[in-house]
């Protein structure tokens, strides 16, 4: 099959980068539209987020660690 068609690679390479284009264009229409849509379900008021307790610790470790680090920078 491919052996009978010198072409064969360069097709495929093409269709791979048609792919990769048609992928990057979606991705930035994604990236654009996100904030709106975010807003608009923010602005609905039905929006519920629920993170878990191991979750919730690390960033709080975090914050409080950085938080401790200005307080002795201010110092």
């Amino acid at each position: 099959m491919s052996g009978d068609n010198p072409y064969h690679v360069q097709h495929i390479n093409e269709y791979c980068d048609y792919v990769d284009y048609m992928v990057a264009g979606a991705l930035q229409d994604i990236r654009e539209a996100l904030p709106l849509i975010i807003r608009e379900e923010l602005i609905k008021g039905k929006v519920q987020i629920d993170i878990d307790d191991k979750s919730f610790e690390k960033a709080r470790k975090r914050i409080s660690t950085l938080f401790d680090s200005l307080t002795r920078l201010g110092r």
